[in-house]
């Protein structure tokens, strides 16, 4: 049989209550509890209000989700998550002008408090961020090898390479340039009566407008392998 999780972030700024309550009539029984503060603070009640929400609903807390929390409060989190029967606390790495060496040494007293509690601190790797591939991964688990783990994000390590399809469209236009034609006509009378000639001269000038003629072409052709941002 199936059973089913979800995370809080889900609800916002809802009462942890409202998303306890929909998620168990939903049939879902454990909970990756979202804390981040000025959005979704759902530890913000205090671990004895988590705790009966929890057992009200019959929900069983797994995780803590803890992005931008100061690192002198991480180890709060982590007891918060030992006394709430979790077994990791999830956050995010450091800037990426930092080296992993740089963050691991400083990610390590939290990591330990972790392995004391028996709880796992969790670092998402995610873009604009020290941890960032699956080689800096690697590395943070190596300098770091008690309490520390990794929540890995799929997507921000590993982007698919996607077929891309480049349509361009090119314009010619030609224009002409204005044409004058004049046609002259000459018309002679002979009178014979007076033996006189009269010529009449009749000049017809006609311009011709300006013309523009468009014409558009579309190409397609194939691009390279681009990156999903």
């Amino acid at each position: 049989m199936f059973e089913y999780a979800s995370a809080s972030v889900l609800y916002g700024e809802e009462p942890l209550e409202v998303a306890c309550r929909e998620m168990s009539n939903l049939g879902i029984r454990h909970l990756d509890l979202w804390h981040v503060k000025g959005w979704c603070e759902h530890l913000a009640g205090g671990i004895d209000r988590v705790r009966r929400t929890l057992a009200e609903y019959g929900i069983k807390l797994e995780a803590i989700s803890a992005y931008s929390t100061p690192l002198e409060q991480l180890g709060d989190i982590v007891d918060a998550a030992k006394e709430l029967g979790g077994t990791a606390v999830v956050t995010g790495s450091d800037k990426p002008d930092m080296s992993v060496a740089e963050f691991a040494e400083k990610i390590a007293p939290v990591a330990e408090r972790a392995a004391r509690a028996g709880v796992k601190l969790a670092i998402e790797n995610h873009g604009n961020a020290v941890i960032d591939s699956i080689e800096s991964m690697v590395e943070l688990v190596r300098l770091v090898p008690e309490g520390l783990g990794i929540a890995l994000a799929l997507i921000v390590s590993d982007p698919p390479k996607e077929e891309v399809v480049i349509t361009r469209t090119e314009t010619e236009t030609t224009t002409t340039t204005p044409t004058t034609t004049t046609v002259v006509t000459t018309v002679t009378r002979n009178t014979t009566t007076t033996t006189t000639e009269t010529t009449r001269t009749i000049t017809e000038t006609t311009t011709r407008r300006p013309e523009t003629t468009t014409v558009t072409t579309t190409v397609t052709e194939p691009g390279g392998g681009q990156e999903r941002p």
